[in-house]
Order: C-alpha cells, then sequence, then structure tokens
C-alpha cells in the first residue's frame, strides 16, 4: 500500500504480473496525478462544451447557460470523459506505459464532499483509488493584518499570518446542498445551479461543518471585500466599494458587472459568472442575493442587504453596511431593521481553516 501526501490518496493492490516490476513505478503515478489533475482543475481546456464533439448525457445544462468555470472540479464532467462522450479525449488516462481506466460506478461523494474514484491499471490490473477535492471553487485569503468591524473606524485588528484561511468563491448552491444530503451529484436542470436560499441558519451552519468548514465569519468576508491598505498608526482604511478605494458608485455602464441591482434584473446572470468581485476573488460582494455570516465580533450585523432587490442608490450598497437576520424565517419581524422589500431568501458560503 502506497500513501501520497497530495489532494489525492492512492491505494495499490498486490502486483498480478511480472510486467508490472518493469514498467509501473513511482515516475508513472506521478504522471497519472499530473494529467487527472490538470482535466480536474482545468475543465474543458480544449473547448469541446457546446460543440458536437462533447456530448454528455449527465450535464442537462447548454453551455451558452453557465459560466465556463463549472467544467472545472466537476464530477460530472469527468464521468463524461470516461464514459467516451468526449471525442478527441481517451476515455482512459494513458501514462508512458500504463493505460488508466475509471471505474464509473465507483464515482461518489464523501460526508466531506470529496469525491471517490476508482481505477484499474489495464496492465496489471492493480486498482488506484482516489480522492478528489474541489479547489477550484475556493479563494485563498492572502495572509495580512485585517480590520474587523463594518465601519469605518478602525475595529478590531487580526490577521492570518501561518494559517490558510479558504473561501467558497460563490454561493452555495442548490446542486451543491442536493450532493451532500443525497450523496450524489445528479443534475436535473440550470435551476439546481441557482443559490441555495431556503435554509435556516442552523441548517447553513450544519452544511459547512459538514463540508470540513464553518459558516463564513464576517469579519473573513470584510477581508476579503475592503480593498487592503497599510496600517497607519492604529487606523485602518476600509474602502467602501470591493473595486478599489473609491467612494464613487460605479458607472451605469459598468454597474451590472460590478453590483448586480435591481437595474439589472432585465440583464441574464449566469451561474458561476464573475460579477461584483473583490481583489482577492470572491464574487457578489455587492448586490446579488442578501448574504448572512457568522459575526463573532457583532452577532446582531451579521446580514448583507446589498442584492438585487434594492436600487443601485440604497445606501446599503456599500461594504459597510450590515443587518441582522435571526435565522429562522424569512417574514419581516425576523430582520432589523425591517426591510422595505419582499425577501425571497438568504444566501450562504462556507470557510475552511487549515
Amino acid at each position: 500500500m502506497m500513501l501520497l501526501p497530495l489532494s489525492f490518496w492512492y491505494f495499490f493492490g498486490k502486483d498480478k504480473t511480472p510486467k508490472a516490476k518493469e514498467e509501473f513505478s513511482y515516475q508513472e503515478i506521478v504522471e497519472f496525478k499530473q494529467k487527472l489533475t490538470t482535466r480536474w482543475l482545468l475543465g474543458d481546456r480544449e473547448g469541446y462544451w457546446g460543440s458536437s464533439q462533447m456530448k454528455c448525457s449527465d450535464i442537462p445544462v447548454r453551455a451558452s447557460e453557465v459560466n465556463q468555470d463549472f467544467l472545472k472540479c466537476n464530477p460530472l464532467y469527468l464521468k463524461c470523459i470516461f464514459k467516451g462522450e468526449v471525442e478527441g479525449i481517451s476515455s482512459s488516462i494513458k501514462t508512458k506505459h500504463n493505460s488508466f481506466s475509471a471505474d464509473i460506478s465507483s464515482l461518489k461523494l464523501d460526508s466531506k464532499g470529496r469525491l471517490k474514484l476508482k481505477f484499474t491499471i489495464e496492465e496489471t490490473q492493480q486498482k488506484v483509488y482516489v480522492s478528489l477535492k474541489d479547489t477550484c471553487h475556493k479563494k485563498k485569503l492572502p495572509e495580512n493584518i485585517y480590520s474587523a468591524g463594518v465601519s469605518e473606524e478602525n475595529g478590531e485588528l487580526w490577521d492570518n499570518f501561518g494559517r490558510e484561511i479558504l473561501i467558497d468563491k460563490f454561493y452555495v448552491t442548490k446542486w451543491d446542498y442536493q450532493q451532500w444530503k443525497n450523496k450524489n451529484f445528479s443534475l436535473h436542470s440550470i435551476k439546481d445551479l441557482s443559490p441555495k436560499l431556503d435554509l435556516s441558519l442552523k441548517q447553513q451552519k450544519k452544511y459547512c461543518m459538514e463540508q470540513g468548514g464553518t459558516l463564513l465569519q464576517a469579519h473573513v468576508f470584510d477581508a476579503s471585500a475592503f480593498y487592503p491598505s497599510k496600517i497607519k498608526g492604529h487606523y485602518m482604511f476600509k474602502s467602501r466599494y470591493p473595486w478599489g478605494k473609491s467612494s464613487r458608485l460605479p458607472e451605469k455602464k459598468d454597474l451590472c458587472q460590478k453590483m448586480y441591482t435591481l437595474e439589472c434584473r432585465k440583464k441574464e446572470r449566469k451561474p458561476f459568472e464573475t460579477i461584483s468581485v473583490s481583489w482577492m476573488g470572491l464574487t457578489h460582494i455587492l448586490g446579488g442575493e442578501l448574504e448572512v455570516f457568522d459575526n463573532i465580533f457583532n452577532p446582531k450585523r451579521n446580514l448583507k442587504v446589498s442584492s438585487k432587490y434594492l436600487e443601485r442608490q440604497s445606501h446599503w450598497h456599500s461594504n459597510l453596511k450590515r443587518a441582522f437576520w435571526d435565522g429562522e424565517e424569512l417574514g419581516e419581524s425576523h430582520f432589523q431593521p425591517r426591510l422595505d422589500f419582499d425577501v425571497k431568501g438568504v444566501a450562504f458560503r462556507c470557510m475552511y481553516l487549515n
């Protein structure tokens, strides 16, 4: 048995043939790992999606309906390849001396959302068990000193030196939740790729915990949203908007890309589209859906109200504005202050500490 400290775990059975000792080596596994990693992380790098060369029966979504990021770290895309449904891409992974064939029936998700898959080395009949992590849709918060709090005042300073903090790039979707709850990754329609908005705060926290993380904490979201600046004395400037140090709203021509507001409702928004991106790569910092956090510094300020339900000039469209949701239901009495629009749901995302 062999264990490599990577995003993958490999376990090997006994050699079945003399040929194994001659042609099977650690270098073969390294080559296999590199090719599988590239395919997992980069997705459709050939650009076949949407053409006659790619006919994936398990992906009921057209290429024009979703951003290309969808196929990165996507178990359905791997399944499509290993079933031989992409013309021009081998259904097995070939190294210098060996071919690794995937056992599609072994494709499953574990309790932490990692993809489990078994391969067979055709020449030796050895089994290779692989565990794949979704690192495509998470962003790493750079090590730095940050300021907690949603006011222009300094607030609490904190740092993440020596700690890796990963944050979901996008909202948790219905498909994400379905994969975790049902332990399968069947996709029924494009609607499954929309944000999961109907969970209580307790359910959201449970989901993140089961993924090996926690509900995104407000001060970590702030760190990803405020354009970074140097500390002067005991003061750290915190930008009002995520796209720079300017205090101006975006021009109307740039509005829907920087901040998806009520004015943008007629503009198509694709799943996995990068809208309102912060300096370190998180999406929907402003606009989009209402989003809840775990605010350990100020529990009564756990809700980003800036959303697609509000016009461009709303005072809620700012990094510095936060409200409170009790995490139970969506009626007006569950929000403080009471919101002047009907809340259709509350989005969330997770963070992971290493």
